[in-house]
């Protein structure tokens, strides 16, 4: 039991301050500042001890290097399942399958007169 209070003791701890460049990398969006978010998954640590003011640079740093090397920054780039989706060919709609007419019509159970030996 004292190791779960110990647990809620941490979060008491924490400021603002201290979470909101967390908040800040949450927000960013992965098709604008994706090397911001590499290098923070890779464990830069310019970019994980980073506060505000800091990653407001390597943001304006990010898009200037994309608008240099002339790559789109706003759009959204295509996911992978729109591509195949795209790809693939569309399908004519189902039809019910056709019944062939030299079959006798499906057997009623019970019979109603017995058992029909010269049908079976």
């Amino acid at each position: 039991m004292a190791r779960v209070r110990g647990f809620d003791a941490c979060p008491n701890k924490v400021t603002m301050g201290e979470v909101m460049n967390i908040f800040c990398l949450l927000g960013m969006t992965d098709h604008r500042y994706d090397g911001i978010l590499s290098r923070y998954a890779a464990g830069d640590t310019e970019v994980v001890i980073a506060d505000l003011s800091q990653l407001e640079s390597l943001m304006m740093g990010e898009d200037e290097r994309k608008k240099i090397l002339g790559l789109p920054h706003t759009a959204a780039p295509i996911s992978a399942a729109a591509q195949c989706m795209s790809a693939v060919p569309k399908k004519p709609p189902a039809t019910a399958p056709k019944v062939p007419q030299d079959k006798p019509p499906p057997s009623v159970y019970p019979p109603g007169e017995g058992i029909l030996w010269d049908t079976i």
